[in-house]
């Protein structure tokens, strides 16, 4: 199949209709910018070979134009088998399929519908897709010939890909009776092992593990009753072990009951002393209490009366004090009202200051604005002129010839002067030279003289009839097409024609003419550019606005102040006695303020100072009364005299102190009688509980070994273990015979593998000896040999004759785009040695460098001469250097009138 031509519509980025073809036979290099929609229509092309019109999901809804609830349409035609052909399509939106075939001038419909999607799919050996957009698996010998952008490399080959590249390399992997050998061994070897070579285990194990199993199982059960043989005579010796032990733990029990009697009996008394020594301890802590309550009682009336006393002072002393602080109160506060008369005098002077600054304001706004009107009006008279004088210049209506048709009149003169040239040139030339006088008609009638001559000119004949000799006629050819003659005057209609909406009869008038336009046009263009200088990228509107805004600035400031009516205000003057007045006034009034803030603070800590001290002398007489209320508190709560309550607080202290010797007796006697015995009652009685759990248990042991014993002596182990020695003799040779079946069945597969391979290497030749003749023109030296796979992709690389394979990861990035890019050409020159094929690849050379480039267009111009090769591409600089390619300028096309395309 090769293609003739794409037309597409409402898909994608294409809003509008836009056709490429016709489409060369050979090389074809579709190219335009990025985002112009070279990867749009590759997709757009596959899309409409391979996938159902009535296809639905997501990935088809993002086939629709940008925004646009429409049916996008695409339509191929191609040529198959000598057929020339043109498929319709629409999806989404009223989806419909038509196939027609060339038939005479025009043509045909052959299928459409489903019909016509069946048909174009084999064609191309296609298979429908599930679901959804087809994958490049569903896309038949395609899936080899069209190389995606980015997807250069093959990363897999269909089944119908591979048959039909086999069908064009003309080899054959087996015969039938070897294929269905094959299976039978194939059917038998997985009925063993899995997919990688292991040995099936598990659900549907091979018979070789079963028997393995089994013979493991036995050898296991063999072991366990030669062990249970040796146990049944060990199991003799232990039980007479198993009595003697239950004899010793038994003595041990009745020990360790006798000691834990003892143990008991000194626990309780060692509580008892413990019990006595805090009861004592108690009565302490008591007799302790109350001296401690007694000493606070007494050590608090000292502490109220020493208080009482204190604050008694305190008032005697602020008492003093207050006279004083009320006199600097009145001091501070004569002072502050001194410095704030003399503040406001100042700041009174001070605001005449500021009338002078705002005269001043108003001076500036003068003078800016009267500076501003003077220099606006001028500029904007001269504006206005020009403006004029521009508008009188455009308003002439002009006589003269542009530069174009000046040129134009000038070529139509140089044609008739070269008309005129050619007439005289060809035009025939007969020459009469009279003896004697003579009359002649040539073609008036004359007399000649006697040495006398004549000329006659004209084409394509002339004739002179001499009075009583005859007519003389001269002809030339009469083949000449067109005569000069009728050239001048073509020559002479046209230049009149061009020359006639001017009034002007000559070329050099014109020319004048042209030159005062040129010169008029210089002289308007010097006054824009002076007008465009003025307004200085402002408008002639905004100047006035601005002057309107100067003028009535300055005529509101007179109004305001009169005397700058016929004088001006000198600005220097005023700023000057500004100046003056402010550094005279302003730092004068900040030390004012300066000090009297000083005052204020001074005064203001002065009062605080008087209110904290009368504040503190008011409180005084409630805080004494409040300690005589505790004093008197204190001694009601006991009810006794000094002396009384000396005497119980010595009473209480002896109290404590023989409470102290009392405990520290008991404590002492707790000491000699040693630890307390509780820990060991509580160790004594987890020993007894584990000897009578050990004697439980030995007891239980030895009634054990004795049923055991007895079980074993009935078991018969001697004829267990000569029964499954038999068995596992037989199981054995069953293994051995599985083992060797699977192992002629691997040789058997190995062997058919090795053939295979021989067969593969036989297939891949041709395609690994055009990409191994290729690849180096490419690169530009040796890259060793290939291995490609059944299914045609290559492999892995070998640098060195004999060494080892190198994966194709190994390969720099150009290089293995290369390599791919290579073996896609191969593919397809094989498949078009029985009918030409088309390849398409999307940008396919994103990491080649220049210099390769080059070459690759070399091998290109070769390919294109057996198959049809459609690139698309962002630089096609880069393919410039192919011989023969059909270049397709895709923004061109898409800038161009869709009525022109």
């Amino acid at each position: 199949m090769i293609f003739r031509a794409i037309e597409i519509e409402s898909w994608g980025c294409f809003t509008t209709p836009l056709a490429i073809g016709p489409l060369a036979e050979g090389v074809n290099v579709i190219h335009g910018p990025n985002a112009t929609g070279k990867s749009t229509l590759a997709s757009a092309l596959a899309r409409g070979l391979f996938d159902r019109h009535k296809v639905s999901g997501s990935d088809a809804e993002a086939l629709r134009p940008w925004g646009r609830d429409v049916g996008p349409r695409i339509a191929i035609e191609f040529a198959h088998a000598g057929v020339e052909y043109r498929l319709e399509k629409r999806f989404l939106v009223g989806p419909s399929s038509r196939l027609l075939r060339r038939e005479g001038s025009g043509f045909a419909l052959v299928a459409e519908g489903e019909a016509a999607d069946e048909r174009v799919r084999a064609i191309l050996s296609a298979t429908p897709a599930g679901k959804g957009l087809s994958k490049s698996s569903n896309w038949g010998i395609a899936q080899v010939l069209w190389a995606p952008q980015g997807e250069l490399r093959l990363d897999e080959t269909s089944r119908d890909a591979e048959v039909r590249l086999r069908d064009a390399i003309g080899a054959s992997t087996s015969s039938p009776e070897g294929e269905r050998l094959e299976r039978r061994i194939d059917e038998e070897w997985s009925k063993i092992f899995t997919p990688k070579g292991q040995l099936k285990r598990g659900q549907g194990a091979s018979r070789l593990v079963t028997v393995e199993a089994d013979r493991r199982r036995v050898e296991d059960e063999l072991a366990r009753a030669c062990a249970d043989l040796a146990a049944f005579e060990e199991a003799s010796r232990k039980l007479e072990a198993l009595r003697d032990g239950h004899a010793s733990l038994a003595k041990d029990q009745q020990l360790t009951k006798d000691r834990l009697v003892e143990l008991r009996a000194r626990a309780t008394a060692y509580l008892e002393l413990v019990a006595k020594e805090e009861k004592i301890a108690s009565e302490e802590s008591a007799a302790r209490d109350r001296a401690a309550a007694i000493d606070r009682r007494v050590r608090a009336l000292a502490d109220v009366r020493a208080k009482r006393r204190e604050l008694e002072t305190s008032k005697g002393d602020v008492a003093a004090k207050l006279p004083a602080l009320e006199a600097e109160v009145g001091a501070r506060a004569g002072e502050v009202n001194r410095l704030a008369a003399r503040l406001a005098e100042t700041r009174a002077a001070l605001d005449d200051l500021e009338s002078m600054r705002i005269e001043l304001d108003d001076a500036r706004r003068f003078r800016a604005a009267s500076e501003k009107e003077a220099t606006l009006r001028p500029r904007i008279d001269r504006i206005d002129e020009l403006d004029r004088r521009i508008a009188a210049s455009g308003s002439r209506p002009s006589t003269a010839p542009s530069r174009d048709e000046l040129s134009a009149i000038g070529r139509a003169a140089a044609a008739r002067d070269q008309a005129r040239a050619v007439l005289d040139a060809s035009a025939l030339r007969l020459e009469i030279t009279a003896e004697a006088p003579v009359e002649i008609e040539a073609p008036e009638q004359r007399r000649l003289a006697p040495g006398e001559s004549v000329e006659v000119r004209g084409t394509p004949e002339v004739s002179i009839r001499i009075r009583g000799v005859g007519i003389v006629r001269a002809r030339g050819p009469s083949d000449l097409g067109a005569s000069p003659a009728d050239a001048l005057r073509k020559a002479d209609e046209t230049l009149s024609a061009l020359m006639q909406p001017f009034g002007a009869t000559d070329v050099e008038s014109l020319e004048k003419r042209a030159r005062e336009r040129e010169s008029s046009e210089a002289t308007v263009q010097a006054m824009k550019l002076e007008r465009d200088t003025l307004l200085a990228g402002s408008n002639p509107a905004t100047l006035r606005s601005e002057l309107d805004r100067a003028h009535r600035e300055t005529v509101e400031l007179r109004a305001r102040r009169p005397d700058w009516t016929n004088s001006a205000p000198h600005v220097e003057s005023m700023e000057e006695a500004y100046t003056k007045h402010h550094a005279s006034l302003v730092p004068l009034v900040r030390a004012l303020e300066d000090e009297h803030k000083t005052a204020a603070r001074s005064h203001a800590d002065a009062e605080q100072s008087w209110f904290r001290e009368r504040t503190k002398f008011e409180s005084l007489p409630a805080q004494i009364q409040r300690e005589i209320d505790a004093e008197r508190r204190l001694v009601d709560e006991d009810g006794l005299d000094e002396a009384a309550r000396a005497a119980a607080c010595e009473d209480a202290a002896l109290a404590w102190r023989a409470a102290t010797a009392a405990a520290r007796i008991a404590k002492e006697e707790r000491r000699e009688f040693g630890g307390d015995p509780a820990g060991d009652v509580v160790r004594t009685e987890q020993s007894l509980e584990r000897l009578d759990d050990a004697e439980r248990r030995a007891f239980e042991a030895v009634k054990l070994a004795e049923g055991a014993l007895n079980d074993r002596a009935d078991e018969g182990a001697y004829s267990t273990v000569a029964r499954l020695e038999e068995q596992r003799a037989r199981l054995a040779d069953d293994e051995a015979r599985e083992r060797r079946r699977a192992d002629a069945l691997e040789c058997l597969r190995s062997a058919i593998a090795k053939a295979r391979a021989e067969v593969v290497d036989l297939l891949v030749r041709p395609i690994r000896a055009r990409v191994e003749k290729s690849l180096p023109r490419i690169v530009g030296g040796e890259i060793g040999s290939l291995e490609f796979g059944a299914d045609f992709r290559p492999r892995a690389i070998r640098p060195e004759p004999g060494g080892d394979a190198v994966g194709l990861d190994a390969l720099s990035g150009g290089t293995a785009e290369q390599l791919h890019f290579a073996t896609r050409l191969a593919l397809a020159e094989v498949l078009s040695e029985k009918a030409r094929e088309v390849i398409v690849l999307d940008d396919p050379l994103v990491f080649t460098d220049a210099e390769r480039m080059v070459r690759i267009a070399e091998v290109l111009a070769e390919a294109g001469a057996r198959c049809q090769i459609l690139l698309f591409t962002c630089h096609p600089e880069r393919y410039r250097g192919l011989p023969v390619a059909r270049e397709f300028d895709l923004a061109a096309i898409r800038r161009a009138d869709p009525a022109k395309r």
